[in-house]
């Protein structure tokens, strides 16, 4: 009755748990496991090993969820007894290695005990009994300095156990002896269960020494135990036939064998029905019955062999199921990468394409704006051009209207009145060729200017000097200058040869000095001539002291059509003119706007090359 007591709350706190996920251990339920386990120690199971199982790894999730690895592993160590007991060795060592590896990562020296003992467990159900013992020291010195009775009382259980089949009954009364003194000072609802299992070792052991008074005294203490009904009777069934075969009494001994193994057969603990058939055999080769002793030794290799199918096949489901699982996680992986490698692969031709659309919008906009630029600049010189001509069409106009008038008008007067003396006669002629020459010089310009905008304009290059050039112009612009200033030519050298066309150079220069003269009426006019030895290059300066060009006027001054005073006379072409001219001798021309006295233009001509340039 205590039996169905305790499995009808073991199912209600196992709902429990189920029904609600939990953030720590359900302690009632880890005592109602720990109780329970204590009845299942070696031989004897009062429950089936599938339910301590599960509730064990439930139990040991809960510990794993809130970190308390007491008791995941002590959960582990009954999981792994209970497997044992099932005779799912395999998976018993499996767990068992996991407990000491999360034991040795943890570096939780009771971890490593509990996990040793499992292993031991392992060792022991499989009667490796040498392993056995092994592991269970190396779990007693990992246990020594640990205040925890409970453990060792179990351990020292199982090293009884393994002790009487190992052939090492000695070490059973010390073994005993320590383990009575932990049970005495415990105070849990296992005591009595330990207890009683302690009473039936050393039952055991008096047997085995022939000690039949003392084993009597300890199977009276048996018999007066307050455990479950199953473990009781499977115990004293077991007690009973080692007594019978102590004293030659083989029929009673085969009868509470037999019980015995009705029980172990019941409860499915595979490894303890292996071995109490093996003892039946022992029971029949006593009586002196061979056939029956074979007969049963062929039962036990018969279940022996079953039992390891049933395992290598369990081992193979595990092995297949974690196969097809790790198949699924390698598919799963594998469409995931190459998912993901197409996520990426569109995601870099989306960005790409993206940046080439920005680059090439970039550029069109960039070109747009240049064009845009280009165009305003264009239109702005359209606008300027017209208005240029405009202006020039308008001066041409009054410029050539003025010396046209004045030829007219004096040839009018020469041919009406034939009576005019000579004088008067030459002062018409002077005025009609001066203004002949004026008209001439204007269409010169327009012709010039035509013909280097075309690159028509022939250019004789010869090799002359520039001091004789600058004289002889000095001298031509002083003689047809009609204001007061004064012409001054400076030059520090006596000659200078250069690789140029005279008249050209004439033309410039004469250009330069009239347009000087014609805004200085006082005051000097300097052409300077000199050389710059670094750059390899004559520079030529015409400067005044007249009244100078208005800054917002100095950028538009080489531009065509272009005039300071509207009623000065002149083309507005000359520094045009002289711009192009430079250009097409490799100079360079330019309005000196740091001079403020007056105006100051420089240009430069190029030294001609020496035999060892």
């Amino acid at each position: 009755m205590r039996i169905l007591f305790l499995l009808s709350l073991l199912v209600v706190f196992w709902g429990k748990c189920d029904a609600h996920t939990v953030s720590k251990v359900d302690d009632r339920l880890y005592g109602l496991l720990f109780l329970l386990s204590s009845e299942s120690l070696n031989y004897s199971t009062t429950l089936p090993e599938d339910s301590l199982i599960c509730l064990c790894n439930k139990l040991g999730e809960q510990a794993l969820g809130a970190k308390d690895y007491v008791t995941y592993f002590k959960t582990g160590q009954i999981a792994v007894n209970s497997l044992c007991l099932q005779g799912d060795w395999g998976l018993a060592l499996d767990k068992a290695s996991k407990m000491y590896k999360e034991a040795r990562k943890q570096n939780n020296r009771l971890g490593i005990a509990l996990a040793l003992q499992a292993l031991g467990d392992t060792y022991m159900y499989t009667n490796r009994y040498e392993q056995a013992e092994e592991s269970f020291a190396d779990a007693f010195k990992m246990l020594e300095g640990i205040r925890d009775d409970d453990a060792k009382i179990r351990l020292f259980i199982q090293y009884m156990h393994v002790c009487l089949h190992a052939d090492k009954i000695d070490r059973l009364p010390g073994y005993m002896d320590q383990a009575e003194e932990l049970i005495i000072r415990l105070n849990s609802r296992e005591k009595e269960n330990y207890h009683f299992f302690l009473r039936c070792y050393q039952t055991l052991y008096f047997l085995s020494v022939k000690d039949e008074e003392r084993a009597v005294a300890c199977l009276e203490q048996v018999l007066k135990a307050d455990v479950s009904d199953r473990v009781f009777n499977q115990w004293i069934h077991l007690l009973f036939a080692q007594f019978c075969l102590g004293r030659g009494d083989y029929e009673n001994a085969l009868l509470y064998s037999d019980s015995v193994l009705m029980d172990l057969k019941k409860s499915n603990n595979l490894g303890g029905y292996i071995y109490f058939l093996k003892n039946k055999a022992l029971i029949f080769e006593k009586k002196e019955q061979p056939e029956e002793a074979f007969r049963i030794y062929q039962r036990v290799n018969t279940l022996s062999d079953s039992v390891n199918v049933a395992r290598y096949l369990h081992q193979l489901n595990e092995l297949h199921l974690t196969y097809r699982i790790d198949q699924t996680q390698l598919d799963t992986a594998a469409e995931y990468n190459r998912l993901l490698s197409w996520i990426v692969f569109f995601c870099f031709l989306l960005l790409l394409t993206v940046i080439v659309v920005v680059v090439i919008l970039k550029r069109k906009n960039r070109t747009l704006k240049l064009c845009q630029k280009h165009l305003e600049a264009e239109t702005e010189k359209a606008v300027r051009s017209i208005q240029s001509k405009s202006l020039f069409l308008s001066n041409m106009s009054h410029e050539i209207r003025t010396p046209l008038n004045g030829i007219v008008g004096f040839s009018e007067i020469l041919a009406a009145y034939g009576d005019i003396d000579a004088e008067t006669k030459r002062l018409y002629g002077d005025n009609i060729r001066q203004n002949s020459d004026l008209l001439l010089k204007l269409i010169n310009d327009l012709m010039d200017l035509s013909d280097l905008e075309e690159n028509t304009m022939s250019f004789t290059f010869a090799v002359c000097d520039a001091v004789d050039v600058c004289h002889s112009v000095i001298h031509t612009v002083n003689a047809v200058k009609t204001t007061a200033a004064q012409l001054i030519f400076s030059c520090p050298l006596p000659c200078l040869e250069l690789y140029t066309d005279s008249n050209r150079l004439q033309q410039v220069l004469i250009n330069l000095l009239v347009n000087a003269a014609k805004f200085t009426k006082e005051g000097t006019i300097r052409l300077v001539l000199d050389v710059d030895a670094d750059k390899h290059e004559a520079i030529f300066v015409v400067e005044d002291t007249g009244c100078g060009i208005p800054p917002e006027k100095q950028k538009y001054i080489f531009n065509r059509y272009e005039k300071l005073h509207e009623d000065i006379q002149g083309s507005g072409l000359g520094l045009s003119i002289c711009q192009l001219v430079i250009k097409r001798i490799r100079g360079r021309i330019w309005l000196d706007t740091g001079y403020t006295q007056g105006a100051r233009f420089v240009f430069t001509h190029p030294l001609p090359r020496t035999s060892n340039e």
